[in-house]
């Protein structure tokens, strides 16, 4: 892969706000093929550790580096052309369309045929529309969303959003999907289903997987390896026993509530 065992690795990622440090000397490293879990308390630096690997933030400080190539400078879209899907704590997606139509959004970076060619709709435009529809119908039988494949996103449950969110970042056909608390509102039922969606994608798509999660039973169950993230400094990295028994995470953040 160009950079040993790990797909993608940070070095000394260092981020701040005005006189506010979100992140200080975070390195991390993900196997190709692994459940990663990030976890800490709110304010820990999570979600600004995401925005740095995706390309929405810039670190002054530190370099990340995808099959061993450094990434840190690339602007999102960039990112995400070499790889690196994602997911946002707060769902982002066209309310108006349909979740089939939100979820061939995500093929764009794919999309080769030009504007004139898509208008004309044949030859290669038609064949590559096929192609990138197929995905997409891969994508909504995986998820098991295909009885809601012509709703309006708008009208569904947040839950089903949350579903139809992480449709989209695979249909970019993501090395690595970054997952920012995808199981945050969601009921028991939905948690599950969520849950087992994400061990799947490792089982049966090989997908290397980031995910920012609070719910600990949920991580212990799917993670290989943990990271924990307190006041932006990374406190501990193991697997899931080891985080269990750390006496350092316990008294930072899982014996809070967790």
């Amino acid at each position: 892969m160009g950079d040993g065992q790990f797909l993608l690795r940070t070095e000394d990622i260092t981020l701040s706000f005005g006189g506010v440090q979100a992140l200080s000397d975070v390195n991390v490293e993900l196997k190709a093929g692994d459940i990663t879990s990030l976890i800490g308390p709110n304010g820990a630096g999570k979600s600004s550790f995401l925005n740095c690997l995706s390309g929405f933030y810039r670190p002054q400080r530190g370099s990340v580096y995808l099959n061993g190539e450094d990434i840190t400078r690339l602007p999102s879209y960039k990112v995400a052309e070499m790889g690196i899907g994602r997911t946002f704590q707060g769902v982002q997606l066209f309310e108006g369309l349909t979740v089939q139509d939100n979820i061939m959004a995500g093929r764009h970076i794919r999309m080769k045929t030009g504007i004139l060619g898509a208008a004309l709709y044949f030859g290669p435009s038609r064949a590559e529309d096929i192609r990138h529809r197929k995905v997409v119908e891969d994508i909504i039988d995986f998820l098991e969303i295909k009885p809601i494949r012509k709703a309006l996103v708008g009208a569904l449950p947040f839950g089903m959003k949350k579903k139809v969110d992480m449709a989209r970042a695979l249909a970019l056909e993501p090395k690595i999907l970054l997952l920012d608390e995808p199981l945050t509102g969601m009921s028991r039922d939905d948690k599950e289903d969520m849950a087992r969606f994400i061990y799947d994608l490792q089982e049966e798509w090989n997908m290397t997987v980031l995910v920012v999660e609070h719910d600990m039973g949920v991580v212990m169950d799917i993670s290989d390896k943990v990271v924990v993230l307190e006041y932006g400094r990374k406190i501990a990295e193991g697997l899931p026993e080891e985080i269990r028994q750390n006496e350092h995470v316990i008294k930072a953040y899982l014996g809070k509530s967790h």
